[in-house]
């Protein structure tokens, strides 16, 4: 049973995952339905030059690198984590449904 937001049915959400802003955006609205039970498959992906999900560790961390935010617990690559000078991480993709 597909999941409706705004005109829009869809039965999988896909976004990039960074600092969250991404796939919190746009899967936040399907959570309510997902978590009833709704077949709705939420799908994170992020770059393999800032793998934070996959090889971060979950731990106390900044949220940036000056050290300015209030320490949190998250998956962090450590605040002073540094991404190759080229790299796609932050990047949107929009897309319309068929």
């Amino acid at each position: 049973m597909p999941t409706h937001w705004n005109n829009v049915v869809a039965d999988m959400v896909l976004a990039s995952c960074g600092g969250g802003s991404n796939f919190g955006g746009i899967a936040f609205s399907f959570f309510a339905g997902k978590a009833a039970g709704k077949a709705i498959e939420l799908m994170v992906v992020e770059p393999t030059s800032c793998p934070t999900l996959t090889k971060g560790t979950y731990a106390y961390d900044y949220g940036d690198v000056t050290g300015l935010t209030p320490i949190m617990t998250m998956y962090t690559l450590g605040h002073d984590f540094m991404s190759p000078g080229i790299h796609a991480g932050g990047y949107v993709i929009m897309a319309t449904p068929l």
